[in-house]
């Protein structure tokens, strides 16, 4: 018998939390590791920078949206590091069962599915532009040296 789709999700979630642990030192080993593109790298720290900044988008004391740009910025810049590394160097860099990194790799996609399309779209842009400065960083950073 199947279970209904909201303890499904449940169950989900209860995986996927408790792969935290896991899933953190899977991003500083990706981090760290030099077949990972540096790009995708440059992204995830900027998104991270924007995650703790005191502006944003939508502001956190929303309830219900206001870290919704923050996870959705999240979700973008994790599934591009994970696509960066490729399976190969995703499955050498996690400790666990590979169905729960599976598991983990589709519920990052997932992620943006949760937004209405006008914040969606206005996130994507933010999104494009903080690509577009990491580029011109590094591309002086790579001239200089």
């Amino acid at each position: 018998m199947r279970l209904p789709r909201k303890q499904r999700a449940r169950r989900t979630v209860r995986r996927l939390v408790r792969q935290i642990p896991r899933m953190l030192v899977l991003i500083a080993r990706l981090l760290r590791d030099g077949r990972v593109p540096v790009i995708d790298k440059a992204i995830f720290a900027a998104v991270l920078a924007y995650i703790v900044a005191p502006v944003d988008l939508m502001p956190d004391f929303l309830v219900g949206i206001g870290f919704a740009d923050d996870l959705y910025l999240l979700g973008l810049a994790l599934n591009r590091l994970f696509a960066g590394a490729g399976g190969k160097v995703l499955l050498e860099s996690w400790d666990g069962d590979p169905r729960d990194l599976e598991l983990l790799v589709e519920g990052v996609d997932d992620i943006g599915t949760i937004l209405p399309g006008p914040v969606r779209g206005e996130l994507e842009n933010t999104l494009r532009r903080v690509r577009r400065r990491a580029r011109l960083k590094l591309g002086r950073n790579v001239g200089e040296a």
